[in-house]
């Protein structure tokens, strides 16, 4: 038994952190710490926890518990042990399942999450466009954590998009989705592009392929070269320089595969310090991780991603309703992301980015 009050005001505050993790993260971040806050109460109060049920409980344990003992090593070593919050924050994802108990309540963050990322892109937009002179003068690139959580936004439309089995309702998130179109499109960041034309991709063979209609109607425009589209694409987005980029990953191992494949359980918390001065630092999250916390960390990580994967892929499968399926798409698409983009880049370093993460896949429980 818990309290209705404090669940329904941890709703609220979760529902509240959705559209301010993208617009105003530092807000976000006081937010998730009063819905800690609430959560930890209602548990004193009537000692009743079923977060050991969870699928992703003993994976996000050991993940954190091996990121806080690797904190303690560091300190005894005197090194720098940059990656201990991120095991704190993870656990987040135990913490959701408790206030967002239907349906109704998960779409209604979802929405909300949507909804912050739309109002970012439409005012980043607008502000573009009163300073536009010419064609030539570039897009302004959004902040880290927020191009990633409109990619994110965008990919959702895109899960509803091919659930929905209402003409008038995919008209609606085209409609939607096209701010979010024009921002990836101008951002010119490869990365995110790699990633719109995968979830693409997988949500034609899971679910719909008519998904390429309206990419293609989308493709036949930027052929035509309307406003002047077509520049934008051929400077930021021409395929020659996609080979380099996708290489890149492949460039980073072989680079780092000596420090990879010597890393102790640790990393270099317990390394001596000559060794971790000398280190590089990798554009890539995922060998980072594995440098600076050991190879037990990525590989709990993964467990975690992967479980949760295969839990989302299975109940897609399993249900009927085009609501819960879409959910479950989106709990991939979001797995997805985080592959994708830590490949390229450190995006899961941001708290706000780590702490959306796990709303979202903690949501999708219900």
């Amino acid at each position: 038994m818990h309290n209705k009050i404090l669940i329904k005001a941890g709703f609220y505050l979760l529902l509240l952190f959705a559209f301010a993790v993208t617009v105003y993260p530092l807000a976000s971040y006081i937010i998730a710490g009063l819905v800690f806050l609430i959560w930890f109460l209602d548990m004193l109060i009537f000692r009743e926890t079923d977060i050991s049920e969870l699928p992703l409980f003993y994976p996000l344990l050991g993940f954190s518990l091996v990121l806080g003992s690797g904190w303690i090593v560091a300190r005894i070593c005197n090194h720098n042990f940059p990656y201990f919050y991120i095991g704190l924050l993870s656990l987040y994802y135990l913490i959701v399942p408790g206030f967002v108990r239907t349906g109704e309540q998960r779409r209604m963050i979802l929405w909300t999450f949507i909804a912050g990322a739309m109002l970012v892109t439409g005012l980043h937009l607008i502000h573009w466009w009163g300073t536009f002179t010419n064609i030539t003068m570039h897009l302004p690139p959004l902040p880290e954590p927020s191009m990633f959580m409109v990619c994110l936004a965008f990919a959702f439309l895109l899960a509803l998009y091919v659930e929905s089995p209402y003409l008038r309702e995919k008209i609606f998130l085209a409609l939607v989705a096209i701010p979010l179109v024009l921002v990836v499109i101008l951002s010119g960041d490869k990365s995110v592009v790699i990633y719109i034309l995968i979830v693409v991709l997988l949500l034609a063979l899971m679910r719909d392929r008519t998904i390429f209609i309206p990419f293609g109607l989308a493709l036949l425009f930027i052929l035509s070269g309307a406003l002047g589209i077509d520049y934008y694409l051929e400077r930021d987005l021409a395929p020659a320089t996609y080979k380099e980029f996708i290489y890149r990953p492949i460039q980073e191992i072989q680079a780092n595969q000596e420090t990879v494949l010597k890393a102790s359980f640790y990393g270099q918390a317990a390394a001596n310090t000559a060794q971790n001065e000398k280190q590089e630092r990798s554009r890539s999250f995922f060998i980072e991780l594995i440098k600076s916390a050991g190879p037990t960390t990525i590989l709990l990580f993964f467990w975690a991603l992967f479980e949760r994967a295969r839990e989302a892929y299975i109940k897609h499968k399993r249900t009927t309703s085009p609501q819960p399926r879409a959910y479950h798409l989106i709990a991939l698409i979001t797995i997805v992301a985080i592959i994708v983009m830590n490949i390229y880049g450190s995006v899961f370093e941001y708290p706000s980015i780590i702490l959306a993460t796990w709303l979202i896949l903690g949501m999708s429980e219900v």
